[in-house]
């Protein structure tokens, strides 16, 4: 599909929410294919194409007349979606000067974030061994996409960095529970002494890990009575074009196969129940990698596994479906963990079927922009009743989300301008 009938598309969908929005008053990545090497690059924020207007998140920050140098780090290959998230927010904020520090970029991230336009500079080498070298100047900010690790496996950059005093330290966390004072992370001098430098804030996926984190993890780890860890919370959302427009009677799971992960059996057990008082030919699309779950044999012609997709294909997929299910396999997703599949499902403008649980941990939805789950109802007894309104009426439901993906990014974009003025007067700069 040619750009421009993308774009068409977009302006479609938004005006169609737009005027419902009017009319009522109103966060694992897939497992895909293949990796490329880094392209190397520096960013000098401009106006994005996802913004419009002159409004707060435009004003350029800068101190003493200076762009702000904020470098995110990830050592680790995993957590691509929530790395493509912080580029893009913290890309489209005029007056950051933006450094990546990776690897690699995998799975066709290249092309997701090419369509952010942000403005590149190509540098000479962004690998995560490469921050900090030699007599290399410090980053006013530092954004490490995983803390866990990087913390551990740039330890002596970090190290570097604290013995300048010059940085503030943005840690983003994705397992709340793994910052319990038994475990490494939380026993490591470095992080302990960046909490007692004022110079960090964590940053949680969802607001209900930050609260895990706030209330379980880190009154264990016996900090003076004067220390106070800063929390922010970071939707991970950005933009994407889908190339698809007409649905399709398919409904979605996305995530790596293993059955820790999904309730493939519970959903397999309501789909059979469902089908077999039905003639619905409904399709439910497996999009992740790994050990293929077994599909009990009545299923087999109602379940198709999409596998070995990058990122932009992923999205699309998604795209074509009226709903997806979250399949926790566990309550983990709703006390300490960030699920995937909420973004995922803001991301690609699809509803996730979920009941007001849902909507009580995963506060940035609103109750508009899911498929609500009743009482007594299974998830798939939800798809059923979906299946029975008319298209028009499901593909509004997903217009919302598409605009819950615009409000959401730019809350982020606003919220991360805060954070950055909030950092560097801590850092002792006269910021605006």
């Amino acid at each position: 599909m040619k750009v421009s009938k993308i774009r068409g598309w977009y302006l479609v969908a938004l005006a169609s929410s737009l005027s419902l929005v009017l009319a009522t008053l109103v966060h694992q990545a897939p497992y895909v294919a293949r990796i490329v090497p880094l392209r190397s690059w520096h960013f000098s924020s401009h106006k994005s194409w996802k913004t419009e207007g002159k409004d707060e998140l435009l004003q350029t920050v800068s101190y003493r007349g200076w762009d702000v140098r904020l470098a995110i780090i990830n050592s680790y290959p995993a957590h691509d979606e929530v790395f493509n998230a912080l580029i893009y927010t913290f890309g489209s904020i005029p007056g950051v000067r933006l450094e990546l520090f990776l690897e690699t970029l995998r799975f066709g991230s290249q092309d997701i974030i090419d369509d952010f336009q942000l403005n590149l500079d190509m540098a000479n080498n962004s690998q995560p061994q490469m921050f900090m070298a030699g007599n290399a100047t410090a980053p006013d900010i530092i954004v490490s996409s995983t803390c866990e690790v990087d913390s551990r496996t740039m330890h002596q950059q970090f190290d570097k960095l604290l013995e300048r005093n010059q940085t503030y330290l943005f840690c983003v966390v994705h397992h709340a529970d793994h910052w319990l004072l038994n475990d490494n992370i939380a026993n490591s001098s470095l992080i302990k002494t960046w909490i007692n430098s004022g110079k960090m804030a964590f940053v949680t996926l969802s607001n209900h890990t930050s609260q895990f984190l706030e209330n379980q993890v880190i009154p264990t780890w016996a900090l003076s009575s004067q220390i106070v860890p800063k929390l922010r919370v970071f939707p991970p959302i950005f933009p994407t074009w889908p190339k698809v427009q007409e649905e399709t009677l398919s409904f979605a799971l996305q995530g790596n196969y293993e059955p820790s992960r999904r309730d493939y059996n519970g959903i397999f057990e309501h789909l059979s129940m469902f089908l077999r008082d039905s003639d619905t030919n409904v399709t439910l699309r497996l999009v992740g990698s790994g050990v293929r779950p077994e599909v009990p044999a009545q299923l087999q012609q109602h379940v198709v596994f999409d596998q070995a997709l990058n990122y932009p294909e992923f999205y699309d997929t998604l795209a074509l479906c009226f709903a997806m299910l979250p399949g926790f396999a566990s309550d983990t997703y709703y006390d300490r963990k960030a699920s995937s599949t909420i973004p995922a499902s803001v991301i690609a403008g699809v509803p996730v079927v979920g009941p007001q649980r849902l909507l009580e941990t995963y506060t940035y939805l609103d109750r508009d922009d899911i498929w609500l789950q009743n009482e007594g109802e299974t998830d798939i007894d939800v798809i059923g009743r979906v299946l029975k309104l008319d298209p028009e009426i499901r593909e509004a439901k997903k217009q919302r989300v598409v605009a819950a993906s615009r409000r959401l990014m730019q809350a982020n974009k606003v919220s991360a301008r805060q954070w950055i003025l909030d950092a560097l007067g801590t850092l002792g700069h006269d910021a605006s």
